[in-house]
């Protein structure tokens, strides 16, 4: 809020930051009704005002900059990151994101429920570059929060690692190099690829062995056999092939949108016309401008129909159009 103020005839407008509380936010329902400024006097809450409120600070997805100043207000009001009881990291949120490297070895996880929450998309950066000391740089978030767990929560080797285990770790899998993802058993990945469909913004590398995993017999087998089931299992762990035009076209029909928008446009660039007809209405109509740049005049049109449900049907040399219901 702002006042003005005259004196010696000159008015001033005096710019005063009231201290916000957790009852502001509970009546508002989010926090981004608040400024950033507005968000840093929470510091002056005590940790039990705090966890009144803390469900909501991490609700909606978050900039980083305000994630950011709300980590720091936290750490402020438990006095270190070790005091902050992993109950309440759990209800985190969006908010891990402004998360520093430094901080995750600190923070406290040995439970599955808190790696559930931290394994869901939180717009973590990760940069896969080997280094001796993360901490040093601000751009391996997930890096830094896989050894974290690694050190106190699952303490398995990759090919210890279940079903359960990898459903829990989700995005935090991104992280894992190559040789670790190969480790794990086909089968675990198997059973776990239902919730593994939409990981988002993984390494070409780390979807390139997932879907090695996939192949496996003891998981799916080829992509030549894939049905409509398994590809809808399998989902975007499929841009790690080098190329899709093996699968099936009818088995496109369990691709949905929200695979669709963790696709790459390079992965759709290798689908035929006939996978792209058989998408259905609802994922056809998922694709971004952005994924349709790069995409040939036949793909497009295979889109379109796609879309209005229609399809080509080869009869002799000759393509004609029949209409299909939905």
């Amino acid at each position: 809020m702002y006042i003005q103020l005259k004196t010696d005839n000159v008015l001033e407008t005096v710019i005063i930051t009231m201290a916000i509380s957790c009852n502001d936010i509970l009546r508002e329902g989010s926090v981004t009704e608040f400024s950033k400024d507005d968000l840093a006097t929470l510091s002056s809450s005590t940790p039990q005002q705090l966890e009144t409120c803390l469900f909501i600070l991490g609700k909606n997805e978050l900039d980083k900059q305000r994630a950011q100043i709300l980590w720091e207000t936290i750490k402020t009001v438990y006095g270190s990151v070790n005091d902050i009881p992993e109950e309440n990291l759990k209800q985190f949120g969006w908010l891990i994101s402004g998360i520093p490297v430094a901080d995750f070895s600190n923070i406290t996880v040995t439970d599955i429920d808190t790696v559930t929450m931290l394994g869901l998309y939180r717009n973590l950066s990760n940069y896969q570059v080997d280094t001796s000391d993360i901490t040093k740089s601000t751009n391996f978030q997930l890096v830094a929060l896989k050894q974290t767990i690694d050190n106190q929560w699952s303490r398995k080797t990759p090919e210890q690692l279940t079903s359960i285990d990898l459903t829990a770790l989700r995005q935090i899998l991104c992280a894992f190099n190559d040789s670790e993802i190969l480790s794990i058993h086909p089968d675990s990945y198997r059973d776990a690829a239902g919730e593994l469909a939409t990981l988002q913004n993984c390494p070409k590398s780390v979807l390139s062995q997932l879907v090695t995993l996939a192949m496996d017999d003891a998981a799916f087998g080829s992509p030549s056999k894939w049905n409509s089931i398994q590809v809808a299992s399998i989902g975007c762990v499929m841009a790690g092939l080098s190329t899709a035009s093996r699968i099936p076209p009818e088995s496109m029909e369990g691709i949905t949108p929200d695979i669709i928008e963790c696709l790459p446009s390079s992965f759709l660039q290798t689908m035929t016309s006939k996978q792209m007809q058989h998408l259905t209405t609802n994922a056809a109509s998922s694709i971004s401008s952005g994924q349709m740049e790069g995409l040939s005049s036949d793909q497009k049109d295979a889109i379109d129909l796609a879309i209005t449900g229609l399809k080509y049907t080869k009869q002799s040399s000759s393509a004609t159009l029949s209409s299909t219901s939905t």
